[in-house]
């Protein structure tokens, strides 16, 4: 059993994380700044479906150089809002 300690993070994301003794924790660690990553990856976000409104008019919302005022922002507890 290995002891509680900093370890290379198995996922890669990050330099360390925290292994309690148990499992591996959210606790991580890049050039000694601490902060907090679920262990388990992201779902993947559903695929996005057209519109009739946007259907065959080769531009949607998330073009990049779209000027909609519709965009989707990451909330700290992971849900998503529209804003």
């Amino acid at each position: 059993m290995t002891a509680a300690a900093w370890h290379p993070d198995p996922t890669g994301r990050h330099e360390l994380r925290y292994w309690d003794g148990t499992q591996w924790t959210e606790h991580v660690s890049d050039a000694g700044v601490q902060s907090t990553n679920p262990v388990a990856a992201p779902e993947e976000p559903a695929a996005q479906t057209t519109t009739d409104a946007t259907a065959g008019s080769g531009t949607s919302s998330w073009d990049m150089g779209s000027n909609d005022a519709t965009a989707v922002t990451d909330r700290p507890d992971g849900s998503m809002d529209e804003s």
